[in-house]
């Protein structure tokens, strides 16, 4: 416990004197004045150093249905699961976000998954999932801040524009827009739909420029409506 004029101080002057390598606090505290000397060269949130530590994405996949069989633990992104079971016929989303996919690379058909079990792969489709076999999956970061994202009628970012900050049902019906072929994700992530009203087939984005939906193997998609995640799941 800190004693004396230590316990009246603001964390910023603590941190300066706990810092110092010479004088009566750097006698008295020689750990904590390593610490401190280190946290002074660290700019962090604490907010996110909670949210970090507190909570660790993972989700399970099984080989076969109702949890069974060969499974595979994953926390962060995963290219090819070919490597650790030759099919996903179950998954448990233990906690955090994440967007599966029906081929190796992220490329192909997507689903978001939040927390939750999902017990046969066949059954999904009445949740809009319209692949029954999982390749490669991403781990979706919770996002604070403001959400942008610029969205382009036609590809190489061509055509009629709009910026968005919020959810859109409908992007026909708020910007005139018929079809969405491009984007520039600037913050937060989204996932886009080929339906209005988040209906249909699904894309996720993060932060970067998509010139073409094709390069995901998306060719001929049309999205009509984008959504903000914003679950902390």
């Amino acid at each position: 416990m800190l004693v004396g004029a230590l316990k009246d101080m603001d964390q910023q002057h603590l941190m300066q004197g706990l810092a110092s390598e010479v004088g009566e606090w750097g006698q008295l505290y020689p750990s904590l004045s390593k610490l401190a000397a280190i946290g002074q060269t660290i700019k962090v949130s604490s907010v996110n150093c909670e949210r970090d530590f507190s909570t660790m994405n993972r989700i399970t996949f099984y080989e076969e249905k109702n949890f069974q069989g060969r499974s595979y633990e994953c926390m962060s992104d995963c290219s090819d699961m070919s490597s650790y079971m030759s099919r996903c016929q179950s998954c448990r989303v233990e906690s955090g976000c994440f967007m599966v996919y029906e081929r190796n690379n992220y490329m192909g058909q997507q689903f978001f998954m939040r927390r939750g079990d999902y017990n046969d792969m066949h059954r999904m489709q009445s949740m809009g999932m319209m692949f029954d076999n999982i390749r490669s999956c991403r781990m979706i970061p919770f996002h604070r801040g403001q959400f942008r994202m610029k969205i382009y009628e036609r590809e190489d970012f061509g055509g009629q524009s709009n910026e968005m900050m919020d959810d859109c049902d409908n992007i026909q019906e708020r910007y005139r827009m018929s079809d969405c072929q491009s984007c520039h994700v600037m913050d937060g992530h989204w996932l886009m739909y080929e339906q209005p009203h988040y209906k249909g087939r699904m894309m996720y984005m993060r932060p970067g420029e998509y010139r073409s939906f094709r390069d995901m193997g998306m060719s001929g998609q049309r999205f009509m409506s984008m959504r903000r995640i914003t679950d902390m799941c």
